[in-house]
């Protein structure tokens, strides 16, 4: 009976054992993957193995939404859109006195936008609103450096 080092010291059953690492691939699973793959011309295979090394190297988390990317912010994210989409929705909390909404929002593009001076304006009329008055002292403030620069 062979031991279980010398088993995976085989190339077929280190192959089995590695791919039985994948979330929810068990043994049997990894085997048919096992098989299909040695069962394919050595292209399929370089190509499958090319291509993980590739995505580890590269891929990384988005910095806003933490999806996968292979930039600093994922094509969402960095979409013009998308950043228009959430200052009218900011407008709207604002405008329909859903303060705690509008904070939290604002608090989050401030701290992915802290250059915009729009940003800043609307977070403290959401303080304000709230009746946090000194802190909406300091986004105002923060709000007039930007102008100035």
């Amino acid at each position: 009976m062979e031991n279980f080092r010398d088993q995976r010291e085989d190339p077929v059953s280190k192959l089995v054992f590695e791919l039985s690492k994948l979330p929810g691939i068990g043994e049997k699973t990894a085997t048919r993957l096992a098989y299909f793959i040695l069962k394919q011309d050595s292209a399929y295979p370089e190509a499958l193995a090319g291509a993980i090394l590739s995505a580890k190297r590269k891929v990384g988390l988005c910095r806003t939404c933490h999806t996968l990317t292979d930039g600093e912010t994922c094509r969402i994210c960095s979409n013009a859109q998308r950043d228009l989409f959430h200052m009218v929705l900011i407008d709207s909390a604002l405008k329909a006195g859903k303060l705690p909404l509008a904070r939290m929002l604002l608090s989050e593009r401030t701290g992915d936008k802290p250059n915009s001076r729009w940003s800043w304006l609307r977070f403290a009329e959401a303080l304000e609103g709230s009746g946090d008055a000194a802190q909406a002292a300091v986004a105002r403030a923060r709000a007039s450096m930007l102008k100035a620069a």
